[in-house]
């Protein structure tokens, strides 16, 4: 950012010193010019300054958003894993035991 700053500054020095070398103006025409170039650059400068603030207000604003939302769905999940662990546990537990089943039959019936 500094060095943005401060190439905007010498690029702003370096085409008013252009301009007041080979403009063909009077000396009050050239301050009164010279003047309102200031004043335009000035105004641009705060412009930038407040667009800058805005965007700073936003990122922040964005980033704390982000931290909470996240937070908030990563609970959820977990809620949502435990709840589906818990409902799940007893299916699980009765298709093992058929599964066991099945087995013994299947060995029962294998001849020796």
């Amino acid at each position: 950012m500094a060095n943005f700053s401060k190439g905007l500054l010498l690029g702003a020095l370096i085409g008013s010193a252009y301009g007041l070398l080979t403009t063909k103006k009077t000396g009050p025409q050239r301050i009164r010019s010279l003047t309102e170039y200031v004043g335009a650059v000035t105004d641009a400068s705060i412009e930038f300054q407040g667009s800058l603030a805005e965007v700073k207000r936003a990122v922040a604003d964005l980033s704390h958003e982000l931290q909470t939302t996240a937070k908030s769905a990563a609970e959820d999940l977990n809620d949502t894993m435990n709840t589906f662990q818990f409902e799940t546990e007893p299916r699980i537990k009765q298709i093992n035991a058929e599964v066991e089943e099945l087995n013994d039959s299947l060995n029962q019936m294998k001849p020796s």
